[in-house]
């Protein structure tokens, strides 16, 4: 073997031995929940010492008057992961040596930390919005804002520049927080692999050569905030002039990936075989990607500067909007005659006459003009955790209870997600109601618990309809 063949295999497998690692740990998530001994006591004695009365309720934090549900997320360990993961992957050009091992293994307690500060920022956020809770992007995004100072922190900088280094790991926070929600949507595999992929090809250049780009970029995304169409947030962030590599984009892969990126693309005929395709052909055309070249010992460029610092903000702005547009929710309760409890989340608990004590009716109203996510993901990130049933493509169940999912919008009930998406396509459409049921699983069958849930969102949608007919509002904005 010669000496470059030599160097060459020592590289790939200093780089392969880390992500080794990381790799054995998430084995060890998917089996084990170690971290929620350390974590739980942690967020409770620090909500204590904040002079919050904390309780540990088992599957819930129980603080004055919110319940925060406790899921594997919330006990740090796949913080852990996606901090080491980003660890590794920043230091891709570095050698790794003694110190970066160390460095490895100080992610452990650093882990524990950003977790116990994204808790307490999530506390924060439902005390000052109370009952609202915020939404499942900016649910991921507190947690992966805390990992940024740490990184920072821990990477070793001889090729990188604070401020690049800053906006590229801020920037791969917001894209990840915005993924995480739809992974479980339609075509949700091989739109993660297209963010991936493009997310590879963002890195701070060395100077900044597309002022007018820049431009347009900055005035596209208020555009995309006042017409609230938030399927583009996801190309719009990926498309950023000051680290979306412009000759890739012009490539075949390069563009159909970034057109893949937007979730709704993936509801048209073949689009999910198309963004395989361009993902093998990315693969076959440009192979492993090489170690980046750093960025010039020197400053960085003043117009590069100061594009990066008016980049940074406008990150947060897919965020800010959801926010911001809570404040508008058309409101949709249940129709008047049903008992109706609420619940956190612009959500009721129902009980119409004459239904069944073995099944549950949760009516949640929008939350601005987001439309609703995914019954898996709205109940995981209330943490519950779903698989679905065989032979019954729209029952989920966490083996206890059976779930399925309805919707209320444009003036019908929608009875999948797949049918819901299709009827939210146009900007500024009302995002409607989303109806859970939950069914007893030792007390029927699913096909018994699929007829019942059949028939209770029909008698809704009824009473919903005729209601509104009568107050003379319409189905939709």
């Amino acid at each position: 073997m010669s000496t470059s063949n030599r160097s060459e295999h020592h590289s790939v497998l200093r780089l392969l031995l880390p992500f080794g690692v990381v790799a054995a740990l998430l084995q060890l998530a998917r089996t084990r929940d170690v971290f929620s001994q350390f974590t739980k006591p942690l967020v409770t004695g620090a909500l204590q010492v904040l002079g919050m009365p904390a309780s540990d309720q088992g599957t819930t934090l129980l603080i004055g008057r919110l319940e925060i549900p406790w899921t594997r997320d919330c006990a740090g360990l796949n913080l852990l992961l996606i901090l080491m993961a980003l660890m590794v992957w920043m230091m891709r050009s570095e050698r790794w040596g003694v110190g970066s091992w160390l460095r490895l293994v100080a992610m452990v307690p650093a882990a524990l930390l950003a977790n116990i500060l994204r808790v307490l920022t999530i506390v924060a956020y439902r005390h000052w919005f109370y009952p609202a809770v915020e939404s499942p992007q900016m649910h991921y995004l507190f947690g992966l804002l805390w990992l940024v100072p740490i990184l920072l922190v821990a990477v070793p900088t001889s090729t990188r520049r604070r401020l690049s280094a800053l906006a590229e790991l801020i920037h791969a926070a917001a894209v990840v927080a915005l993924l995480a929600p739809i992974t479980d949507t339609a075509g949700g595999l091989p739109l993660t692999v297209a963010v991936v992929l493009c997310l590879a090809h963002c890195r701070c250049p060395e100077s900044m050569g597309r002022i007018g780009a820049f431009v347009a970029w900055c005035f596209a995304g208020f555009v995309i905030a006042g017409a609230e169409v938030e399927s583009l947030w996801m190309p719009w962030l990926l498309l950023c002039p000051v680290l979306a590599d412009a000759r890739w984009l012009r490539t075949p892969q390069g563009a159909v990936l970034v057109a893949m990126t937007c979730p709704l693309t993936h509801l048209l005929p073949g689009a999910d075989w198309a963004t395989w395709a361009a993902v093998a052909y990315a693969v076959w055309r440009e192979g492993a990607p090489e170690p980046p070249a750093g960025v010039c010992p020197g400053s960085l460029h003043k117009p590069l500067r100061i594009a990066l610092l008016l980049a940074m903000p406008l990150f947060f702005l897919p965020f800010a909007a959801s926010v911001a547009r809570r404040a508008q929710t058309e409101a949709l309760p249940p129709p008047s005659g049903i008992e109706a409890t609420a619940v956190p989340g612009a959500g009721y608990q129902l009980s119409l006459p004459g239904q069944s004590p073995d099944i549950g009716v949760l009516w949640y109203e929008p939350q601005g003009s987001v439309r609703h996510h995914t019954l898996t993901v709205c109940l995981k990130y209330r943490g519950i955790e779903l698989k679905p049933v065989s032979g019954f493509a729209d029952i989920m169940t966490d083996g206890e209870y059976w779930f399925r999912e309805f919707f209320l919008q444009g003036g019908r009930l929608v009875p999948t997600y797949l049918n819901y998406l299709k009827a939210t396509l146009v900007p500024r459409s009302s995002p409607g109601v989303h109806l859970i049921f939950i069914g007893r699983r030792e007390a029927m069958s699913p096909t018994a618990f699929n007829t019942a849930a059949t028939a209770l969102a029909d008698e809704l949608n009824t009473r919903f309809l005729a209601e509104r007919r009568v107050g003379g509002i319409s189905g939709t904005r």
